[in-house]
């Protein structure tokens, strides 16, 4: 007797979630950013942090980071713009 082979292809996806920053600003003075992020650049009028989302830049006046962890930054100063730079 001959057997068919089942011509079926068994597929495995591999789930891997998509890991966007959450951007909170409060009025234009304080702006937190929580999830994974990377700090790419640091001065008073500009942060730029890149996710897997893509690069978003902060622009302002006199900005400090008052918190930097792994999984959150919190920033303050006058925050003129957020501009999501690439996805």
């Amino acid at each position: 007797m001959n057997e068919k082979k089942s011509s079926k292809r068994e597929r495995s996806f591999i789930y891997k979630p998509f890991i966007v920053p959450t951007i909170t600003i409060a009025q234009n003075n304080k702006i937190t950013i929580e999830q994974a992020y990377q700090l790419l650049s640091y001065s008073t009028d500009e942060v730029t942090f890149e996710s897997e989302s893509g690069t978003v830049q902060v622009i302002g006046e006199a900005l400090t980071i008052t918190l930097l962890y792994e999984e959150q930054m919190v920033m303050e100063g006058v925050i003129r713009e957020v501009r999501f730079l690439s996805s």
